[in-house]
């Protein structure tokens, strides 16, 4: 089967060496088209499988595998559009063919359009309703689209089906412990056990859903599962990094510091390894966001903004109790918690790489534009709740802190909560969680403290640019010292009355798809403040890079 990130996934032909391609090529001068596109897909060279499909499209040879291999190498070449426009071809030569109804349902939840691919995945699951993948498909899309009620018979369906179901119970048990259902979302745990017992995201998921003790069976079972040499296939890497990470839980709750902090190494330096990070580029970024964003041009670009007072921004480095935040505020009856989106993150991309150097010649025209589809977009995710009219709509991607000044001159009125933790406290979470991508600094301690200090020059920026009724700081350790006067002062500074439900965040039932999703279900306890001390002399390159922030 061919598969990427992409989205793309399809099964026509397996060539998995270039021994293998030089032979076919060899027995035989009438290897199709197809055949060739595919094999070169599998070895990575994209441009000549790009070719060979556009040939076999052309020479009208190979029929939907040929669109097929095109969209794949697409993927790699020119992007997610251009896939697309591939696989809508595809659909429109052979509209009822499962193989791209699927990739496009896929690629569409991929590019954060998942709405756009639910009626593909609903029409492959008519065509071939035994076929697992088409019901985990339409699974994904529904969970994709906040409809996570809706994801959990698919979900159902799927595991039934594939005849290796480890790696979907997983993902269903994870979203029912996302939905607060915390005993079904274990049971169904346990069934991924039952699957495959060396499944390695289920021993991770096991793990940072209990508080591990002294003797605790389960480490002893991950140690066993760890390779005894460092491994080299991808999917082995994979595994040993979540056993690695899985362990390191384990050990911290056992108090057992050494072992904690060898598994993390070990864990954080196969991450890593999967990317090419420069923390120079990271402070370039951040200071050309500075630069452009100047109080004058500001305060020029704001004034004609959009007045929705709607979306509410929560942000601020990882791990620094934005989800708390979030929480304690979506609990009120006038707000919904939105979560984190990737809407201002897309609106930059689109600016190209005029941004943010020429923000200050973006039109009036531009401006409403954007501020109009992300409204739209909010819109759009917003539950039917009749009776209820929400006026607030949480956005709470803590990298948000990046585009505080495009937020500010889209939405002047917009409030923005800047979410700040011990350094040292938010910076060891960074590099003790695992993301499931992203976050490339987090994976060594001198990486995550250069980022930390560039973010906190970036955000003493954006405080002396913006109005002080904007802009506000709340203080992770504050909020658990007294919980009430923090979550008064946020839900006044919000525009709303105030509501006791806001103390009693723990019991409201909306999904959280953070590292925090366990901790937000409890009562607020001191357990994650002044977390780093027990790391003592291991935490050393990360004090010497946070320097005089601590």
């Amino acid at each position: 089967m061919l598969a990427t990130q992409s989205g793309i996934d399809f099964g026509v032909l397996q060539l998995e060496t270039r021994a293998r391609k030089h032979l076919l090529w060899a027995m035989s001068d009438a290897l199709s088209l197809v055949q060739k596109s595919i094999a070169e897909n599998q070895l990575g060279h994209f441009e000549a499988a790009l070719k060979l499909a556009e040939q076999a499209v052309r020479q009208r040879q190979g029929g939907v595998a040929a669109y097929l291999c095109a969209a794949f190498a697409a993927a790699k070449l020119q992007g997610h559009e251009a896939s697309l426009a591939w696989f809508n071809r595809a659909l429109a030569t052979h509209p009822l063919n499962t193989l791209a109804l699927g990739g496009r349902a896929n690629l569409l939840r991929t590019m954060d359009r998942a709405a756009d691919g639910l009626e593909d995945c609903r029409r492959w699951v008519a065509l071939d309703p035994q076929n697992g993948a088409a019901h985990l498909c339409l699974a994904q899309t529904y969970q994709a689209l906040g409809r996570d009620e809706e994801a959990l018979v698919p979900y159902a369906n799927a595991s039934g089906r594939l005849a290796a179901p480890a790696e979907t119970l997983t993902d269903w048990s994870i979203l029912l412990l996302e939905m607060g259902r915390r005993d079904d979302g274990l049971k169904v745990l346990d069934r991924a056990f039952a699957a495959d017992s060396g499944f390695a995201a289920a021993w991770y998921t096991r793990s940072n859903s209990k508080k591990s003790v002294p003797g605790d069976p389960d480490t002893e079972a991950m140690e066993a599962l760890l390779p005894a040499t460092p491994p080299q296939e991808p999917r082995a890497v994979r595994d040993a990094t979540l056993l690695h990470y899985a362990l390191a839980k384990a050990y911290t709750d056992q108090r057992a510091i050494p072992q904690a902090l060898a598994h993390l190494a070990a864990g954080s330096r196969l991450k890593r390894a999967e990317f090419n990070y420069d923390s120079n580029i990271d402070a370039a970024t951040m200071a050309s966001l500075a630069a452009a964003f100047s109080a004058q041009t500001v305060e020029h670009l704001r004034s004609l903004g959009n007045p929705s007072e709607l979306p509410l921004f929560i942000l601020g480095m990882p791990r620094s109790g934005t989800s708390l935040v979030e929480q304690i505020l979506a609990s009120h009856p006038l707000v919904h918690g939105g979560g984190e989106s990737p809407r201002m993150d897309a609106l930059v991309q689109e600016l190209g790489a005029n941004y943010p150097h020429k923000v200050a010649e973006l039109s009036e025209e531009r401006r409403t534009a954007m501020a109009h589809r992300y409204l739209a977009d909010l819109a759009a995710k917003m539950p039917p709740a009749p009776g209820v009219n929400v006026i607030r709509f949480t956005d709470k991607m803590p990298y948000n802190f990046l585009h505080v000044g495009l937020i500010h001159i889209l939405f002047p009125q917009a409030r923005i909560i800047h979410c700040v933790r011990n350094p040292l406290d938010t910076c060891l979470s960074c590099y003790t969680t695992l993301f499931t991508h992203g976050h490339e600094f987090s994976y060594d301690l001198t990486e995550t403290g250069l980022y930390y200090r560039n973010y906190a020059r970036l955000m003493a920026h954006w405080r002396e640019t913006l109005p002080a009724d904007r802009l506000i700081e709340v203080t992770y350790e504050n909020v658990v010292d007294d919980i009430e006067a923090q979550a008064r002062r946020l839900v006044e500074f919000c525009g709303l009355p105030w509501s006791n439900e806001c103390l009693r965040f723990y019991e409201t039932t909306r999904p959280v798809r953070t590292a925090s999703l366990h901790q937000v279900r409890q009562p607020l306890y001191r357990g994650s403040v002044g977390r780093a001390a027990v790391f003592a002399d291991g935490l050393a390159p990360l004090r010497a890079a946070l320097g005089d922030l601590i």
